[in-house]
């Protein structure tokens, strides 16, 4: 990650810093990496993850 940070720096910050990844229903594979740019307008994690496809109970 140094490497992809120091080298692709404009990247990095692009996207903000959190992630969403939803896995698998046996949570042994990664099923989905949401990014998003960054944005003056906070807008929490939980929300990126579209319906059909949150983990969350």
């Amino acid at each position: 990650m140094n490497y992809l940070f120091k080298n692709y720096n404009k990247i990095f910050k692009y996207f903000d810093d959190w992630v969403v990844i939803t896995a698998t229903e046996d949570k042994k594979n990664i099923k989905n990496i949401y990014l998003r740019p960054k944005s003056p307008i906070h807008q929490e994690t939980i929300e990126w993850v579209l319906e059909k496809d949150r983990d969350v109970a």
